[in-house]
């Protein structure tokens, strides 16, 4: 049915017999290629992702990353459909959600994948911190466990910075705002053309006074100080061999977890409150990695990453919810609690490409990880005598992966591409309770298959059919918590690219369906004070994309989206805390919580030329989003909402001025609820609000 629809497509929209421009050329330093919008795509970043997932990427470009003001991953929102994230109203925790699928931490796991230049960070308690020094953002969506891994179900989100270059560059960007925003990054790059060698640092510095204030304490509680360093140095030994040196140290003092008291609604979109219980983090990071590409003769490709990282993060809070055990009225009587984690981890990946210039273009690789975590949490009841809490939670986690895959693209047909793939993973994992004096250890294999059908409609049409399959692997919950097992999916995806006007309009549209088995998803005990992950059953995925723009002129671009989601639990019966107390409950046939029906966003950008080197432009952007559902009951809800950014300035020269307005009619809204039956020390709901308005302005250098 599918190949009769694509003849007559091609029937229609048929031309001129040539390959696509989705295709690389035949070296990696050939000719760019393009997909679907006017950026530009290298055959390298066919080497990193090949061409199904290439099909499903939305590529932000530096020039939309600065036009549209993105600073952090949860700003990616705005640029990409299908995509959303679960704040937990601080700057370091954000749990990404792509086309219906995602969750949060599994031992440093999400259901999406954050890779930085390729390597991959568990669960990176910077996951929402700012971004430093930016070259590209890739979001890639559908289960890509293939080739990025087990943690990327939902789909994957790829951060490349940028790299040393043989050009003197030095670039100074201030951004100054409302409550005291000053936000300072400064790049510079010195080369050595005669030596092939080139230094890259990058710097910022973040201090805020944070959008919400706790009155009664007189203390801000989502305020934050950052501080990020990166060196990179390239030495480009010969015209074959290239190495890539990275150390970076990210530190960073916030407020965190900003959850207040609201009046319980089951359907509302979000109001100011001043009370709230004031809680900070403390996190430092340091990361090194080593990047080398090694080419060989004029059809493969060697590229090697190494990589480690270290984290060190204390979370306190002082916790205020009810008369009965704690009161804003006695600040004395209250809960306390205290975190500390210590990680560790360790990334290595060999991947060998080969491109004969033909019909046939393959990748194969292994790849190794492994993750070390400490972790002490404590809760203690503190009243006018200081009384015990719960048992600490004292562990030891370990997780250790190894894996090889491999992908073909074969043009099977003068238009026909068929590009099978398969992964194989085998993990360990072992936890160590140091209170209960108990180890245990699980083992997982998991088999992720993919195949995919491309169809060359005409030169600048392309409809492509994939269906893959895998499994996220099961682990080991702190606390004393039943372990908990793998969760499968399935699969299916078609779709449809074009593009009119000679290059200067297309759609890209695709529709899919994902059948999650075993869904792993996050749970609180209110006693302990401690997160494990529970078996949800199973959970079907249905959805549609489409994305399109338009060139109206030389200076304005306008460009849209629309996805629509409808995720179910099929199956799903838990004992549970509901409204009215524990049971036995049902899910069969209710939406999966915290994934919007629908999303809209549009964007216009326009730029016009003063004269030599002076410019205008200007940036809107307009994001709609459907409603959501809190709970598994589907009793708590977010109703849908719009929030609109915009942008203008002017450019002279190197310098260039700007300001800006984020959610301009300052609308209110949450990004996270817990009804009061899920958390019964608290006397009503607890909410996170969103940003309200924001104004400021950035000045930016460039030399």
């Amino acid at each position: 049915v599918l190949l009769v629809f694509m003849g007559v497509c091609g029937s229609l929209f048929g031309g001129e017999k040539s390959r696509l421009d989705l295709w690389p050329s035949s070296s990696v330093n050939a000719e760019d290629i393009v997909v679907l919008e006017p950026i530009i795509v290298t055959a390298e970043m066919w080497n990193e992702f090949g061409l199904q997932s290439l099909l499903q990427t939305t590529v932000i470009d530096q020039q939309t990353l600065s036009d549209s003001r993105v600073l952090n991953v949860n700003d990616f929102d705005f640029l990409s459909p299908s995509l959303s994230h679960v704040d937990l109203g601080n700057p370091i925790e954000s749990y990404p959600i792509i086309r219906g699928i995602g969750s949060t931490y599994n031992i440093g796991e999400f259901s999406v994948g954050l890779f930085t230049d390729g390597v991959y960070h568990w669960a990176d308690h910077f996951y929402s911190q700012d971004q430093l020094d930016l070259e590209r953002v890739d979001v890639i969506k559908g289960p890509q466990t293939t080739l990025f891994g087990k943690s990327t179900i939902g789909g994957a989100i790829h951060v490349v910075t940028q790299k040393p270059t043989m050009v003197p560059e030095f670039r100074s960007e201030t951004i100054l705002g409302e409550r005291h925003l000053f936000h300072q990054q400064v790049i510079a790059n010195i080369p050595d053309a005669k030596d092939g060698v080139a230094i890259r640092a990058a710097f910022q510095h973040k201090e805020f006074d944070g959008f919400y204030h706790n009155d009664y304490l007189a203390m801000a509680r989502d305020d934050e100080a950052l501080d990020h360093v990166r060196l990179k140095s390239l030495w480009e030994v010969n015209e074959k061999l290239e190495m890539i040196a990275t150390v970076s140290y990210r530190i960073l003092d916030a407020g965190s977890y900003a959850y207040h008291q609201v009046a319980d609604d089951r359907d509302f979109v979000g109001e100011s409150y001043d009370q709230n219980f004031p809680s900070r983090a403390e996190i430092g990071v340091f990361k090194a990695s080593l990047h080398g590409r090694l080419v060989i003769g004029e059809t493969m490709t060697v590229r090697s990453i190494t990589s480690s990282s270290f984290v060190d993060q204390e979370d306190t809070a002082d916790l205020d919810y009810t008369t009965t055990i704690a009161s804003l009225a006695n600040p004395a009587a209250d809960v306390r609690f205290r975190r500390t984690n210590l990680r560790n981890d360790f990334f290595q990946d060999l991947r060998l490409n080969y491109d004969s210039g033909d019909r046939v273009q393959w990748l194969t690789g292994f790849s190794l990880s492994s993750l070390s975590d400490e972790l002490d949490q404590r809760v203690s009841f503190d009243s006018p005598v200081s009384l015990p809490g719960p048992l600490p939670t004292l562990a030891d986690r370990e997780a250790l992966t190894i894996s090889s895959y491999g992908q073909l693209d074969w043009e099977v047909g003068e238009r026909i591409t068929l590009s099978p793939a398969l992964r194989y993973d085998r993990e360990n994992r072992y936890l160590t309770d140091r209170v209960a004096l108990d180890n245990e250890g699980r083992s997982f294999d998991l088999v992720s298959p993919t195949v995919g059908l491309s169809f060359e409609i005409s030169p600048r049409s392309l409809a492509y059919a994939r269906f893959s399959s895998g499994a996220r692997s099961g682990g080991l919950n702190v606390g004393g918590f039943q372990s908990f097992g793998r969760e499968n999916f399935l699969n299916y995806e078609i779709g449809w690219n074009r593009q009119f006007m000679d290059k200067r309009a297309g759609i890209k549209s695709a529709v899919f369906w994902t059948d999650l088995n075993g869904r792993q998803a996050n749970q609180f005990d209110t006693t302990s004070f401690t997160e494990y992950i529970v078996d949800q059953g199973s959970v079907r995925v249905f959805g549609a994309e489409l994305e399109s723009f338009v060139e109206v002129s030389e200076e304005l671009r306008l460009s849209g989206s629309a996805s629509f989601l409808n995720a179910k639990f099929r199956e799903y019966s838990a004992i549970a805390v509901g409204p009215v107390g524990p049971g036995e409950f049902s899910f069969d046939g209710n939406r999966v919580p915290y994934v919007p029906d629908y999303e809209l966003l549009f964007t216009a950008n326009y730029r016009k030329v003063l004269g030599v080197e002076k410019s205008f432009f200007a940036r809107a952007d307009f994001r709609y989003t459907g409603k959501l559902f809190w709970d598994e009951f589907n009793l708590a809800s977010r109703k849908s909402f719009p929030l609109v950014g915009f942008q203008a300035g002017v450019q002279f020269g190197p310098m260039k001025i700007s300001g800006f307005i984020e959610n301009v009619f300052d609308q209110a809204y949450f990004t996270n609820y817990v009804p009061t039956f899920r958390f019964p020390l608290s006397a009503s709901a607890l909410g996170v609000n969103g940003n309200p308005r924001f104004i400021g302005a950035r000045l930016s250098l460039l030399f």
